[in-house]
């Protein structure tokens, strides 16, 4: 931090620059982000993961069950699969399977360090004021205590 010639406490520009490139990474993130799922639906789909143990058919049977209202358990006991790859049949169909969100979630910043980055700024854009108060608050309290108020 520097003290210009009024007597307040500020970033130097270093710092200011550092905040500029860090808001520009931000948007450019945010357009990828918006990007990203018409890019997965033009690009041809490839499977992630361990394979499924169930076939074609046992797939089609599946969502053909779930379509009718039966709930997951109930299909797992008629087509003899696990309860897990039902789960994850249903949700392949969504792109909200385990796998899929994973493999989205390794081409995404961590939004919790973003936002731990984000409360940080806050504090330090609010720092040189709380500075610049606190000198005031002072030398205030230094006249009083002195007698000169």
């Amino acid at each position: 931090m520097e003290l210009d010639e009024n007597g307040k406490w500020s970033w130097s520009e270093f710092v200011t620059a550092a905040n500029g490139w860090h808001d520009k990474f931000v948007a450019l993130l945010r357009e990828w982000n918006h990007f990203v799922p018409d890019y997965n639906a033009a690009v041809r789909r490839r499977n992630i993961g361990r394979p499924l143990a169930a076939s074609d058919a046992q797939r089609d049977t599946v969502l053909k069950l779930r379509r009718r209202g039966l709930s997951l358990r109930a299909i797992a006991e008629e087509t003899t699969l696990g309860l897990n790859t039902v789960r994850t049949v249903v949700d392949q169909r969504d792109q909200c399977d385990r796998t899929s969100v994973k493999h989205l979630e390794r081409i995404r910043r961590d939004m919790g360090e973003e936002r731990t980055w984000q409360s940080r700024k806050r504090v330090r854009d609010g720092l040189p004021r709380r500075i610049g108060a606190l000198q005031q608050q002072s030398a205030e309290l230094l006249k009083e205590a002195k007698g000169l108020k």
